[in-house]
């Protein structure tokens, strides 16, 4: 039950991860998940390319995109717990964010979160594992975590004044949210 919530339940990772249990137990890949693209794969001749390996699938995927919403999601890979649509254009530089954000949404890329007042998405790991490893090929990958690390410091100073105040459960609750970034 682990792995299978550790893979976030997409039937690829979780069939590539049974293909394994003839030599790892399941707690030796919940270890090993850290290089998920090495462990979830197969040599199977019968399946096509993109379903014996994760990375393989995510790779026929990306392949779909176009240039903005390549870079878009590369960058999108420095939030590790979700974003709103005006986190992504403050971190982004990307004009058309809105709607590359829509269209990441619709190639699976994201997923809306549920809940609350504002729209969140978030990528699931093994996309976030992936589109970080393209960060790192572009030039300004740094530029685009100092953003990101500058945006949530606004974040932390303008909700901090909220904090023994009548608003402070509505700010906790914000900075409960924002934790992991």
């Amino acid at each position: 039950e682990a792995l299978c919530t550790a893979l976030e339940g997409v039937p690829l990772a979780i069939e590539l991860a049974a293909s394994r249990l003839a030599v790892l137990s399941p707690d030796e890949m919940l270890e090993r998940l850290d290089e998920r693209f090495k462990l979830l794969q197969t040599r199977a001749p019968d399946l096509p390319p993109r379903q014996r390996a994760l990375r393989g699938a995510i790779d026929w995927s990306y392949e779909l995109l176009g240039e903005g919403e390549k870079q878009l999601l590369s960058v999108l890979s420095v939030f590790a717990g979700g974003f709103s649509v005006a986190a992504a254009e403050s971190v982004s530089d990307d004009f058309d964010a809105l709607e590359n954000i829509a269209e990441l949404q619709r190639h699976s890329f994201l997923r809306r979160e549920a809940g609350g007042a504002k729209a969140r998405f978030a990528m699931l790991e093994s996309v976030r594992v992936y589109a970080a490893e393209k960060l790192e090929e572009l030039p300004d990958a740094q530029e685009f975590k100092l953003r990101h690390a500058a945006h949530f410091l606004k974040f932390a100073e303008k909700t901090g004044t909220l904090l023994r105040t009548r608003q402070e459960a509505a700010a906790l609750d914000q900075f409960w949210i924002e934790r992991p970034n």
